[in-house]
């Protein structure tokens, strides 16, 4: 056989990819798909508004419920406050960042955001979690510049004691995850010094 290509392998394995990855400290960040996670996650962070409507699965409505018990639950329902956490047992745990009030205009602010990113890092420290996903918060339904929530990330990983935390995963498509990455490793850096 006088194939000049005979000792050479068919394939390569090609580095890079959908996934981008950026380093705080110890913890890990890989900016990938929504369909193509890194690693396993221990916990979900879902976007979520004051009525937690948006993170519901429409396939789950409680059929064994009395329709008058379901209303009298939904009429004392109170709603949650924008920035904070609501957690959600399950494999992966499930915390819903409230980052939403359709009663108010805008129905988002950045503020919000930032205050429910510090809960979220305190909730998984608090629950040691290694793991973690999240969407990029806000930028979808919100309007929130990918680069702003770089800054709001990078601030609140600089703002919490992170022990257990080893990797993220932020959930970002692929023409965006290379932006996203530079803007957010900046912003790591600026929150170090």
């Amino acid at each position: 056989m006088n194939n000049k290509y005979h000792n050479k392998p068919n394939l390569q394995v090609i580095t890079g990819g959908l996934h981008r990855t950026a380093f705080y400290g110890q913890i890990r960040i890989v900016a990938a798909p929504e369909g193509s996670p890194p690693f396993h996650v221990e916990a979900m962070t879902y976007e979520e508004d004051t009525f937690l409507i948006m993170s519901a699965d429409p396939n789950e409505v409680p059929v064994d419920i009395h329709p008058i018990r379901m209303m009298d639950e939904l009429e004392h329902f109170k709603p949650k406050k924008p920035g904070t956490v609501v957690v959600k047992k399950g494999t992966p745990l499930r915390l819903l960042a409230v980052v939403h009030d359709v009663n108010q205009e805008p129905t988002c602010r950045e503020e919000w955001v930032e205050k429910a990113l510090h809960a979220v890092f305190r909730e998984a420290e608090r629950r040691g979690v290694q793991s973690l996903g999240m969407p990029l918060l806000a930028t979808r339904h919100g309007r929130l510049p990918r680069s702003r929530f770089a800054r709001l990330l990078g601030r609140a990983l600089a703002a919490t004691e992170v022990k257990s935390l080893k990797r993220i995963w932020i959930m970002a498509p692929v023409p965006d995850n290379c932006e996203f990455t530079a803007a957010l490793k900046e912003n790591l850096q600026t929150n170090k010094a």
